[in-house]
């Protein structure tokens, strides 16, 4: 990790070792709300979010975060946040309602039928993923590369819809790092966002790579660690 100040990561290097904590004076919580996007003063926010009744997790870092952002998408099915921080960094929390009549297992059975097809029709040098256990039952890893934060306005924002930028394979724009698990009846998403320098070498892609899938791996243990503790959503249900 030597080197990372004479980058534009000093920050995400800092926070490799800081975790997910806090600082002291930080003790305000966030909940989603639909539509919303509001600037965060340095300090004001302790990390912790929530869906009350469906998810809650820490995002790490929260010091250095400057915007949250939330929405409803698919006829309110499926509820993206999105943390973007002061490094360029996002990081995104993404939960939905699974279809009717469909378990966790016969869901994942889904979700990796789409990975492979994916896989197929995209190069090693852009599209990856495996698959791994947790507490809370399979969980999909994926790595980007080049995958736009932005789609275009007639898609579904990233992580939901995945648009990837129109460059050579040998250029390096962007990382991302996702990890997809679920729990009857919502299937969860954290995914983070990384902008890679220009110009740049491989000794610093591996470094951004390192930092957002650190981050991803947090942000999905957190989720699990914090959601696992809450009652089984029940459907139709309304949350306390």
């Amino acid at each position: 990790m030597q080197g990372c100040a004479q980058w534009r990561f000093a920050a995400w290097c800092l926070a490799l070792g800081l975790g997910a904590h806090a600082p002291a004076s930080a003790e305000t919580s966030a909940r989603f709300i639909d539509g919303a996007a509001l600037d965060i003063a340095p300090g004001s926010w302790n990390g912790h979010y929530e869906l009350p009744g469906v998810y809650c997790l820490r995002f790490p870092v929260p010091e250095e975060a400057r915007r949250r952002v939330s929405a409803l998408f698919n006829g309110n099915s499926t509820a993206l946040a999105r943390v973007e921080y002061a490094s360029g960094l996002e990081m995104y929390v993404v939960s939905s309602t699974m279809p009717a009549g469909l378990t966790s297992e016969q869901d994942h059975v889904r979700q990796i039928e789409g990975a492979r097809a994916a896989d197929a029709a995209l190069s090693d040098a852009l599209y990856r993923f495996s698959v791994v256990d947790s507490a809370m039952g399979p969980v999909m890893r994926k790595h980007l590369v080049n995958a736009a934060a932005r789609g275009p306005q007639d898609l579904d924002p990233f992580p939901i819809t995945i648009a990837f930028h129109d460059l050579d394979a040998t250029r390096h724009h962007s990382i991302a790092e996702l990890r997809e698990f679920s729990r009857w009846p919502d299937r969860y998403e954290v995914a983070v966002h990384a902008p890679v320098p220009d110009p740049t070498n491989a000794r610093q892609i591996e470094l951004v790579r390192q930092i957002a899938a650190s981050f991803a791996d947090g942000l999905m243990q957190s989720l699990q660690d914090c959601t696992g503790a809450l009652p089984a959503r029940v459907p139709g249900a309304t949350p306390d």
